[in-house]
């Protein structure tokens, strides 16, 4: 059933609505937009038919399918626009902008009631790109209104706004939709610092950006060397016994900054936090061994972190393994996160030899099909090893 909407909708966009088409029907307004209403009522058959059908594996492979042809369909209207966008027939633009807003209503249907199935890495299309482009260059000059604050570091708005700005000033360049809904997130909780009644509430404005930064997972290495850069200013003037109550401050800080789940600027890369973290660690590291005196002090304060016990396995299967511990009942702390903490700090990996507690929450929350397989072949070889006792 949902393939005749479908269908449909091919055959018009493809040949009816052709600008040489239309050229044919210039100022018969009213046939315009009986299509549009018709094309309309084609995307609302589409969009209910998608979740009658999503629990099987074949409308699943279907959803999957569709959201490539709706967008073959709108770049189809994308080059009908670029290219009456300098000719006699410009008129025809705004039509073109309303048939691509109803196609894009099948992929906001998806992505809005079946998430688990929108592809999010596909590519936006020429009417997307310009209609966010618009939205997010008036946002940016909303934002840009911070530079004239004195208290706000400007080399940290710079780069909170760098994403956005190359967005909006740039040519159309390849921009996904998880690429685009991240930056309009970022723009949205950025807000406060044109919104004069969220900015009554705010102490440090510097800090708040910091804070969104890092829910964001704004993972960009200029970032955490900005980050790194002022702490260090900020540890120079103090001794060594207050730099590690200082850094240790920052561990419980970042572990408590936990970044929004799906979000992250630069997918390759770990997460804001786990660079900051690691990056410290390092400095933490160097103190303690610079004065033997200062371990007492450290370990007053925590578990050390120069002492690991080392894994031939991956962060993943230990966190696999401290799960099924957990589940099990093998572990008794009422505190899931002070054990991730208490295993971030005691366990080191071949790959990995500072763990970070977000790391550790991430992969818990999403176990992969081969840190499942390695936790098998383990158990069956400590079955094995356990019949020789």
């Amino acid at each position: 059933m949902e393939q005749e909407p479908l269908h449909t909708i091919e055959e018009w966009v493809n040949q009816m609505i052709h600008p040489l088409a239309l050229q044919q029907t210039t100022g018969d307004l009213q046939q315009s937009n009986e299509g549009l209403l018709f094309i309309e009522e084609q995307v609302g058959l589409l969009c209910a038919a998608l979740v009658d059908n999503a629990h099987t594996q074949q409308g699943q492979q279907h959803i999957y399918q569709l959201q490539l042809r709706i967008l073959g369909l709108l770049e189809r209207v994308g080059t009908y626009m670029r290219e009456l966008a300098q000719g006699a027939m410009h008129y025809l633009w705004p039509y073109y902008g309303r048939v691509a807003a109803s196609l894009e209503k099948v992929m906001d249907h998806i992505r809005r009631f079946l998430p688990q199935y929108f592809q999010d890495n596909l590519e936006i299309p020429y009417s997307t790109w310009l209609k966010s482009q618009a939205q997010l260059s008036a946002a940016l000059e909303q934002l840009e209104q911070a530079y004239t604050y004195p208290e706000v570091e400007q080399p940290l708005l710079r780069l909170a706004l760098q994403p956005i700005r190359d967005f909006v000033t740039s040519e159309r360049s390849s921009t996904t939709y998880r690429q685009l809904h991240y930056l309009q997130t970022l723009a949205r909780q950025l807000s406060f610092l044109y919104d004069t009644t969220v900015q009554l509430g705010v102490k440090d404005m510097n800090w708040e950006i910091h804070t969104v930064l890092i829910q964001m997972n704004y993972n960009l290495p200029r970032y955490v060397l900005l980050c790194t850069t002022r702490l260090d200013e900020k540890l120079i003037e103090k001794s060594d016994v207050e730099k590690i109550a200082t850094l240790q401050w920052y561990f419980r800080t970042m572990e408590q900054l936990e970044p929004l789940p799906g979000y992250c600027f630069i997918p390759t890369l770990p997460s804001v936090t786990e660079q900051i973290v690691s990056s410290l660690r390092h400095v933490h590291r160097l103190l303690i061994e610079k004065n033997v005196s200062l371990q007492a002090t450290s370990e007053a304060a925590g578990p050390p972190y120069q002492h690991r016990i080392q894994l031939s396995v991956s962060v993943p299967v230990l966190t696999l393994f401290i799960k099924l511990c957990l589940k099990a009942g093998i572990i008794n702390n009422q505190s899931k996160a002070e054990v991730f903490r208490i295993t971030s700090q005691v366990f080191s990996t071949v790959k990995s030899a500072d763990i970070s507690v977000q790391s550790i929450r991430t992969k818990n929350k999403n176990t992969s099909l081969h840190a499942i397989k390695v936790m098998r072949q383990l158990l069956l070889r400590l079955l094995d090893l356990l019949k020789e006792e």
